[in-house]
């Protein structure tokens, strides 16, 4: 039978005992990480090892929380595309992109990206007007990158979909300046081809998706409805009415109150109609409480 050390007298005892019979001090099961604990801590390198470990993982911890470590838990977590990532290794990263963003103060407006792919996967270019520092592509559908703008410093994370059709951006300010901003926002590539813009009879129906709050994501619905006149109304994610909802060839736009939270959507079709991309800007009534996200949907049959 197999013997370890006790760890307070150093006699040894069984692993299936549950008390030293020196010391009379209670052992727990000996398996798992109860038993790697009481190796390490009967054994001087195994301990010192340990500590090492634990401040380690402690420091990649503090460095990841105050950004002196590449994250990104901004970027929104949505299913990889096969067919973009093939398209980006076979023809390259896409360099003019337009669209729209939305910010936690629920300004809106149109959003400019010029980018160009360089050695090392290196980004350089401009996000409406400014330029952009310490750009890289990290994965085939990721990208990551700084300006200052506004007598702030922003960090900027962003995904390709849809065959590098869609890019989705989500960003936020690391200046300590105030209360923390942030925002999301849409683009589609220059030049690509959407398809046909759909009817009020097309367009109208469920749309299902996923939404991305940085690192959060979970399922959303859309029901909605739309008139001649192009306006819109119906229900967000199962309660939320539709307020002042207007649509105009691919984009959208509408708000809609959910208990103590207001927000304000924006969105636009793209592909061949069956796919609606969406950000949103919400705050809470009753605090300065803030947040952007985003969404992709596709129309039900």
């Amino acid at each position: 039978m197999k013997m370890v050390s006790c760890p307070k007298c150093g006699q040894p005892i069984n692993l299936l005992g549950h008390q030293c019979p020196y010391c009379h001090i209670q052992i727990v099961g000996a398996s798992g990480l109860s038993k790697l604990v009481r190796e390490m801590g009967n054994t001087p390198y195994l301990a010192a090892g340990g500590l090492f470990l634990m401040a380690f993982f402690l420091c990649i911890v503090i460095f990841w929380k105050t950004g002196m470590l590449d994250s990104s838990e901004l970027a929104a977590q949505y299913p990889v595309s096969p067919q973009g990532t093939a398209f980006l290794r076979s023809r390259g990263l896409p360099e003019k992109w337009n669209g729209k963003f939305i910010d936690c103060l629920a300004e809106t407006g149109d959003a400019e990206l010029h980018i160009k792919e360089g050695a090392g996967r290196s980004v350089t270019g401009t996000w409406n007007g400014s330029s952009i520092v310490n750009g890289k592509r990290a994965e085939d559908n990721e990208l990551f990158w700084e300006c200052s703008k506004g007598g702030r410093v922003w960090r900027f994370s962003a995904r390709i979909h849809e065959n590098s059709q869609l890019l989705t951006v989500a960003y936020q300010s690391i200046t300590e300046d105030g209360l923390p901003q942030s925002g999301a926002a849409f683009l589609l590539r220059d030049g690509a081809d959407q398809g046909p813009v759909l009817d009020a009879a097309a367009f109208s129906g469920i749309w299902n998706g996923l939404y991305s709050l940085g690192r959060e994501t979970g399922v959303t619905t859309i029901s909605v409805q739309e008139d001649k006149s192009g306006v819109l109304s119906g229900v967000w994610n199962g309660d939320a009415r539709i307020a002042e909802g207007t649509r105009s060839g691919r984009f959208l736009q509408w708000e809609c109150d959910h208990g103590d939270t207001h927000s304000r959507n924006i969105g636009a079709t793209i592909g061949d109609g069956k796919k609606l991309v969406l950000i949103f800007s919400a705050s809470e009534k009753k605090d300065d409480n803030a947040y952007c996200g985003s969404a992709l949907y596709s129309k039900n049959p």
